[in-house]
């Protein structure tokens, strides 16, 4: 498995803007993107990374600990993984350094879904 950098796998495979909401190319992992993402896995799936809980981005379509899904221009041929090592190396178990919406989105907390 080819391990790469976020800027590289972001510069190399170009990942798409989500069309169902502006300003992201992340792809949720329910609703109707998530029926995006599953259509185009049927069909392209060598153009579809999975975001994990670890913050690791890696080639295909995968359905356990994800956290949300990318599709890029630029399709994958071999085993890719991706890793952010300066996010890494800053918030290594030491979650009382991310800011509070950060800790929303990285982990699932009840309140954080209740309305």
């Amino acid at each position: 498995m080819q391990m790469i950098e976020y800027w590289e796998w972001f510069e190399h495979y170009k990942p798409l803007s989500n069309p169902l909401q502006d300003g992201t190319e992340r792809l949720e992992t329910y609703g109707k993107e998530l029926e995006l993402v599953v259509q185009y896995a049927s069909m392209n799936n060598n153009h579809v990374w999975t975001e994990l809980d670890d913050g690791s981005i890696v080639n295909g379509y995968h359905t356990v600990n994800r956290s949300c899904y990318y599709i890029t221009k630029v399709p994958w041929t071999t085993d890719v993984e991706v890793h952010d090592e300066e996010l890494e190396s800053i918030y290594a178990h030491d979650d009382s350094k991310l800011p509070e919406d950060e800790l929303a989105d990285r982990y699932w907390r009840p309140e954080n879904y209740l309305l």
